[in-house]
């Protein structure tokens, strides 16, 4: 054998000799590696199963979602043939609404000189009317000094204005307005009432005299009476009632009483008629003077009634007519009404621009 032989043979007998025999696991370390792959493969199956269950529903949930959206897309399918259909009947409709726009214009430009006619002719309504107002208005204020009926008048005429929409009416409009404060505001007299006044007055003088009258007739009846009695009682004793009517002849002739007034005679039966037409006659001056708002007649008038009334009738100081009589003596008839200068030359120049533009 050679060298090399031998040290192989060496080296083989080292190696065998340094392997080692295997290790025997023991048992109890085998199973618990068992159970643990059991576990394992247990943890395994069930995740698997949940996943599947997952995935399952998911892919419900997905087939749902795409049934809806296949609805959807139906519906949208629906929705976007009936805008179609809107569509073409827009068309159509813009197509009459030309078509009907083209007949307005023609319409319009037929009507056009009939609509111009129309309110001309409002226009020269409304001035004739307002020229009528105004100027009954200022007829009432100049002549009769009535404020009310103006005041009644300017607002008919405010009114009147006041429905209208033509230009140029807001100065009138102004103008009637700042004129009628003015105769709201006005303290004036109320003919009217002044007037009932005097009737009532006339009134209670025809009952005071036939009272009057009556008491007269009762009067001279009674003195009749008495003197008749007088004379028959002197023929029977002529020479026994001398002294006695000698007497009542001188108290007759002389007045012993002294600081009182002088005694109130009633007019006679045939005085009576002639007084109460002077008195009736008095108030019917007064009532033309008032009418005329001629202050002079009428405070004479008043004067002279209320003398002669004082002086032949018996009259109450808490009488209501003879505080009527005195607050006529009182009142002053020729105030100066308002004018309405203001509306009447805004309505002048309201029609001076409406006959402008009508040329």
């Amino acid at each position: 054998m050679t060298d090399t032989e031998n040290q192989t043979g060496r080296d083989a007998a080292v190696s065998i000799s340094s392997i080692e025999a295997p290790r025997v696991v023991p048992a109890a370390r085998a199973s618990w590696l068992m159970r643990l792959l059991v576990s394992l493969l247990l943890v395994l199956v069930v995740g698997l199963g949940f996943g599947a269950v997952w995935l399952w529903q998911r892919q419900v949930e997905a087939s749902n979602q795409f049934a809806q959206l296949d609805e959807r897309l139906d519906a949208l399918t629906v929705v976007k043939d009936k805008i179609r259909v809107l569509e073409s009947r827009q068309r159509e409709t813009e197509a009459d609404l030309s078509a009907q726009a083209a007949s307005v214009n023609t319409l319009e430009a037929t009507a056009a000189p009939l609509i111009a006619r129309q309110v001309r002719l409002s226009s020269i309504a409304l001035v004739t009317e307002l020229n009528y107002l105004l100027r009954t208005a200022s007829l009432a204020l100049t002549l009769s000094r009535d404020v009310v009926l103006a005041d009644q008048l300017l607002k008919e005429a405010v009114n009147l204005v006041g429905r209208e929409n033509l230009p140029g009416l807001d100065a009138l409009k102004e103008a009637l307005k700042e004129d009628r404060a003015r105769l709201t505001n006005h303290k004036g007299l109320d003919v009217s009432a002044t007037y009932l006044s005097l009737a009532s007055l006339a009134h209670w003088m025809t009952e005071q005299s036939t009272t009057t009258a009556a008491m007269s007739a009762s009067l001279k009846v009674t003195t009749e009476s008495e003197e008749a009695n007088r004379a028959s009682s002197a023929s029977n004793n002529s020479w026994q009632g001398l002294a006695e009517r000698a007497l009542e002849r001188l108290a007759s002739l002389v007045d012993f009483r002294k600081n009182q007034p002088p005694i109130r005679l009633g007019p006679s039966t045939g005085d009576a008629a002639l007084l109460l037409q002077n008195q009736l006659l008095l108030l019917k001056t007064a009532q033309l003077a008032l009418l005329e708002r001629n202050q002079a007649v009428f405070d004479i008038s008043m004067a002279q009634f209320e003398a002669d009334a004082e002086r032949f009738y018996s009259l109450a100081q808490g009488d209501p007519m003879i505080l009527t009589m005195k607050s006529l003596r009182a009142i002053e008839i020729d105030i100066e009404p308002p004018v309405i200068d203001a509306s009447l030359g805004a309505f002048e120049r309201f029609r001076a621009k409406l006959e402008e533009d009508g040329r």
